[in-house]
Order: structure tokens, then C-alpha cells, then sequence
């Protein structure tokens, strides 16, 4: 919240600024988002939650315009890859209370950086422009590549009342520290002044390599005979949202000769 607000602040102080004066081709952004992690997951019983909590990538990014179709884009972000799983009564007539399961600390801190080609498309109205870009996603595991995290307890409650009480444990541990992620997306910009823009980005990520690998077991306390097991693979593969406040640097004026010291 403080930092959307010093953002706004900052945007209003600068709104009209430079409107006169020609523009570089460089501009920097601050982006910040939702990212929904798409892993594979094999479990033949169906009781691990499939939706992953979303976490919130955010960072900066910098772009070069080298013609009116064409640009370039650097990034640094930060994002979470998931470590936890979580299970609920997956039958007939049950559904969990909450969509993405019930957990301590869900997230190894991971490094992100996008290398993206923008191209604009000339379609638009008014301040608003639609642009398509691509590029390549380097990730680089923060948490050390030895990680091996437990988690156990209930599994999440449903609705109704009166379902069969689960047990679980799981274990997570990172494959790859380092991966590359292919990105595809779709982006609507909206010019707030010859310096400022506002732009919402939607994209796909396709991960190559796997990175975090979590396995586990879960058995009904009625039952504890029966166990059943489940694991699933994250390699970056996700849906990601940003929405991006971007700054275009003005061109370095050159003070004008003083005309009414011409001559002297």
C-alpha cells in the first residue's frame, strides 16, 4: 500500500512535466503482479489441491524503443516458486473451503529475469495502443540448492460438515537452482503524458527445465492402512499478470544561445 502510494505521488508530481520536449528512446518501469504456477502433478487418488497459492512477482525493468514497432526489454523481478502441498476429501457431494488449501510458508524466493522483444501493432484508440511481445525468463534459485523442507497435518477442510478426517506429509526439495522459461503475451497500454504510460500485461510462461520437486503421502485417520501417494514437478510454467507504471526519459536539453548577447 505505501508503495502504490508513493508511485501515485510521484506520478502526479510529474504528470506534465516535459510535455514539450522530446523524448529518448529509453524508458524504465516498476512492475508488479500475480503469478499462477501450472505444475504437473501425478496423483492417481486426486485429493492434492491442484490450485497452487498465487504469489507476487514485482521489480523493474528497462526498455529501448528502436523504431515505432519495435522494442527491447531487460527485467529484474523477484517471484516465489511454491514448496508445500496440501490435500481434502476429493468425493462427491465435498468441496475444500478455500480454493488453494491451507499453509505455513509456501514460497522459495527466486530470482526472474525477462528479456523481452515488444512489437506494436498499430491497433489502438484514442491513448490507448495494443502491443504482443516474447522473449526468454532466466530464474535463479535465492534459497540454497540443498533445500529440503517437511510439511505435515490435516488436510484442508470441505463443505460439508462430516467427511472423513485426512493426514498428509510432504517433503519439497530443489532440483535446479538455474532454468529458462519461454514467454509469450499480449499488452495494452494506456499513455498518461508524453513521459508517463500505464500498461497491463497477460502471458504464458513455458518452463524447460524442472526445478522444484515435492512428493508425499495422505491416508484417511479412519483408514491408515491405505496410503496413498502424490507428487508433483514446478519448472516455471505459469500465468502471469503485471500491470507496469513505465517513465520515458527525456532527452538531455540543450540551453538556447541568449539572442540578446549576440555580437558581443
Amino acid at each position: 500500500m505505501k508503495l502504490t502510494l508513493f508511485l501515485l505521488t510521484c506520478m502526479i508530481t510529474v504528470l506534465n512535466m516535459d510535455r514539450i520536449h522530446a523524448q529518448s528512446n529509453f524508458s524504465i518501469g516498476i512492475d508488479a503482479g500475480v503469478r499462477i504456477e501450472k505444475p504437473s502433478f501425478n496423483d492417481p487418488k486426486g485429493y492434492v489441491i491442484r490450485n497452487l497459492l498465487p504469489n507476487n512477482p514485482y521489480g523493474i525493468s528497462a526498455t529501448y524503443q528502436a523504431n515505432e514497432k519495435w522494442g527491447f526489454e531487460l527485467g529484474l523481478y523477484r517471484i516465489g516458486f511454491y514448496r508445500d502441498a496440501n490435500v481434502y476429501y476429493n468425493e462427491p457431494g465435498y468441496r475444500p473451503i478455500v480454493r488453494h488449501g491451507s499453509f505455513g510458508s509456501p514460497f522459495l524466493s527466486t530470482l526472474q529475469i525477462p528479456a523481452r522483444v515488444i512489437y506494436g501493432t498499430g491497433l489502438g484508440f484514442s491513448k490507448f495502443s495494443f502491443n504482443v511481445f516474447s522473449g526468454l525468463n532466466l530464474y535463479h534459485q535465492v534459497h540454497p540448492s540443498d533445500f529440503f523442507g517437511v510439511t505435515s497435518g490435516p488436510g484442508t477442510p470441505v463443505s460439508p460438515d462430516g467427511a472423513p478426517e485426512l493426514r498428509f506429509v510432504s517433503t519439497g526439495r530443489v532440483i535446479e537452482r538455474t532454468s529458462v522459461g519461454i514467454e509469450a503475451g499480449l499488452e495494452l497500454k494506456y499513455l498518461l503524458s508524453n513521459s508517463f504510460s500505464l500498461a497491463y500485461r497477460f502471458s504464458g510462461i513455458l518452463g524447460t527445465r524442472d526445478k522444484i520437486f515435492n512428493e508425499g503421502s495422505y491416508y484417511l485417520v479412519e483408514n491408515p492402512q491405505d496410503v496413498y501417494s502424490f507428487d508433483y514437478v514446478q519448472n516455471g510454467t505459469a500465468l502471469v499478470h503485471i500491470l507496469s507504471i513505465r517513465y520515458r526519459i527525456p532527452k538531455k536539453r540543450v540551453p538556447e544561445a541568449n539572442r540578446y548577447f549576440d555580437g558581443y
